[in-house]
């Protein structure tokens, strides 16, 4: 059933790529989220989550930022960014340009856990939060699903969003923060409470993440490809489209387009944990084997290692004809050791 693009700021509805759902590597059992940057119009959100969706091989739940970019009169935008950039601002100013919020909202809960409903708190904690209504909505979908895993993948301002939702959260129960995983791209969020799994990505130049996040694309934590200066590469669809490159480099070290060391074992590892996302690890292993021919050998090896104790990953893998060749030529190339002969045995059973 198509969704309608939404209407409301902070709304949230699901989505489900028809091209995902119609293939054998879809998870029916799994939903992760997307909060969407600044001026995105309706259907900018629909199609970045839709696009989501084919990457993750799932269904999404995409909360809407509103922004009044999708009128086409010039003033009606100019005045969209100028709302936008407001907004960002004021996201990012909530909680970490002083103390006090934090101090206020941490005596609180304490008192109301103490002596009083612990109701009081969440209200007071919702009642900051509501100034922006998908930050509102986040933070209620996460406490709607207690001890359960969950992945967030916010892009630009969803990031401030993202981190004011999880600042909040981490006020009230912070052990809550351990159970979620949290996408960045192109983020300008500086502070982010502790306690949750963070994968940060930014292209090198992007002003975002390298000017209002005060240098995140630059430092060791955050995954970075080249890419065009300004914000010409800054799009959702440009971070989804690079995804293989971004994954291989999180766990590369180098500089000018030269490698010096590639954690295979690392990457091997985040293989695994896609599961049965077959054409995303198809891809991962297609970027390895352009760019990266020497180790694709030894991520191969390793990552057949491990799934095959993994036997639903392993006949996913048998499956997609592909990957499965891909894998084989790369283990078979030039000198190939015993332990590459057994691995090439155990896919081609």
């Amino acid at each position: 059933m198509t969704v309608p693009p939404p209407t409301r700021d902070g709304e949230l509805n699901y989505y489900v790529n028809p091209q995902a759902s119609s293939t054998r590597w879809y998870s029916s059992s799994r939903t992760v989220v997307f909060v969407n940057g600044m001026l995105n119009s309706p259907s900018d959100h629909v199609e970045s989550a839709l696009a989501l969706s084919l990457l993750q091989m799932c269904r999404v739940a995409g909360i809407y930022n509103l922004s009044r970019v999708s009128n086409p009169r010039a003033w009606a935008t100019a005045r969209a960014v100028v709302e936008d950039l407001a907004q960002c601002l004021a996201d990012k100013f909530q909680w970490d340009s002083h103390g006090a919020d934090r101090l206020a909202v941490n005596l609180n809960s304490w008192f109301q856990a103490n002596f009083g409903s612990t109701g009081r708190s969440v209200q007071y904690v919702e009642g900051w939060l509501a100034r922006n209504p998908p930050a509102l909505t986040l933070f209620r979908y996460i406490r709607s699903r207690p001890n359960r895993p969950l992945t967030i993948f916010a892009h630009s301002q969803g990031n401030l969003i993202t981190s004011n939702a999880l600042t909040a959260l981490s006020l009230l129960s912070p052990a809550a923060l351990g159970y979620l995983t949290v996408n960045s791209y192109a983020s300008p969020s500086v502070f982010w409470p502790a306690g949750f799994t963070h994968h940060s990505y930014a292209y090198t130049l992007d002003l975002v993440p390298l000017v209002a996040g005060f240098g995140n694309s630059l430092t060791l934590r955050t995954s970075t490809i080249g890419g065009l200066g300004g914000v010409a590469s800054h799009g959702f669809e440009n971070y989804r489209r690079d995804d293989p490159t971004f994954v291989v480099n999180q766990f590369r070290w180098g500089a000018l387009r030269m490698t010096i060391s590639l954690d295979e074992s690392g990457l091997a590892n985040a293989l695994v944990a896609m599961a049965q996302n077959m054409p995303r690890i198809y891809n991962i292993f297609v970027r390895l084997d352009e760019v990266h021919n020497s180790d694709v050998d030894d991520v191969a090896l390793l990552y057949i290692q491990r799934i095959r104790r993994r036997p639903d990953i392993l006949a996913a893998v048998r499956a997609h004809d592909a990957l499965r060749r891909l894998l084989i030529r790369s283990l078979d190339e030039d000198w190939t050791t015993s332990a590459e002969y057994a691995a090439i045995a155990v896919l081609e059973e």
